[in-house]
């Protein structure tokens, strides 16, 4: 009698000897410390990226895809997918600690104590202040993210093992010529019937995010490398971000320069409107920002507040703000009162 299909053990990764593999290490903090003191920022951000954010990711990616790749051969045992499961679950979860552990050390350690100096940010407790409010975000994005794919991951192999005991059942019925035809149909239609667990085991589009819009429900599936590569730039320009605007209104200013900092391709294309808006919108060739609804209203700029509430400075945003000049001021106060 012919199964459909009947796979043996499958082979799964020690979540911690993945743990050790990319722990952060002492001889590329140094480096990366020696970039920025070189003015090479984006080095030591694209290597820090590379090295401790993308590539541990890349692998627990491509496990995921090997589990998947196996068990859409065919059936196994009830104890072997629970094991495989476990594994998965167990893996996640060390890599989600990793990952943030990692960002811990590289922007409490090294990033964020090069722009507290640049800024003139000595309190400790304002210094603390600002990384527990920015590294909460990449924290939260990230615990979801791997929380999401760990759970579209394991009901995506429960459905397809399940398909396959129904299927074995129906086959154990039929003849052999039967069985063969029916195993063609059956594996034809698998690819279509589960057309997410197939682009997430080829692609490896493991992550997937909805979205409620105008038009309904929107489903975008990502790799779990470029997401998190995404929001650890983001938690890095809000260290910046944050900083700069305490460092001004510790001393009194009121306004900033809004300008783009980070140069990656954007992966929509499209500029979102908000920060298009304030750019092309320049005072004395700078496009200004308020640091309070009185600076606004004076100068007749948006708010920084403002502006975020539309949208500027979130998620895949490149830009960020700096200082002006006294005589910059000077020249613009002049201007108002003439």
């Amino acid at each position: 009698m012919i199964d459909l299909l009947y796979r043996d053990e499958i082979n799964t990764k020690k979540p911690l000897i993945v743990k050790r593999k990319y722990e952060m290490k002492d001889v590329d903090l140094s480096r990366y410390d020696e970039y920025l003191l070189d003015d090479n920022e984006q080095d030591a951000i694209s290597e820090f990226l590379i090295d401790y954010i993308k590539t541990p990711l890349a692998e627990y990616t491509g496990t995921i895809q090997s589990y998947m790749r196996e068990l859409q051969e065919g059936e196994v045992a009830r104890s072997e997918q629970n094991r495989v499961e476990q594994n998965i679950i167990a893996l996640t979860l060390v890599v989600l600690g990793l990952l943030q552990d990692n960002a811990r050390i590289f922007v409490g350690d090294v990033y964020a104590l090069f722009l507290f100096e640049k800024y003139g940010i000595e309190s400790v407790k304002l210094q603390q202040s600002i990384l527990k409010a920015t590294l909460a975000q990449f924290e939260e994005l990230v615990f979801d993210a791997m929380s999401k794919t760990k759970t579209n991951v394991l009901t995506n192999i429960r459905d397809i093992q399940r398909r396959f005991i129904v299927e074995n059942q129906q086959l154990r019925r039929m003849s052999t010529r039967e069985i063969n035809k029916r195993v063609k149909l059956f594996k034809k239609d698998l690819k279509k019937t589960m057309p997410e667990y197939y682009d997430a085991m080829e692609s490896g589009n493991i992550l997937k995010s909805r979205s409620f819009g105008k038009d309904g429900e929107r489903v975008i599936r990502y790799k779990l490398d470029s997401y998190a590569e995404m929001s650890m730039r983001t938690t890095l320009l809000n260290v910046d971000r944050t900083s700069v605007e305490v460092a001004e209104e510790s001393k009194g200013h009121e306004l900033v320069d809004y300008y783009q900092r980070d140069f990656r391709p954007l992966k929509s294309g499209k500029e979102r409107e908000i920060c298009k808006s304030i750019l092309a919108t320049k005072i004395l060739g700078k496009s200004l920002l308020a640091l309070n609804s009185a600076a606004a209203s004076k100068y007749g700029v948006m708010s920084i507040q403002d502006a975020k509430a539309e949208g500027a400075m979130g998620i895949w945003c490149r830009h960020s703000i700096r200082s002006v000049s006294k005589s910059f001021m000077k020249k613009l106060n002049s201007m108002k009162a003439a």
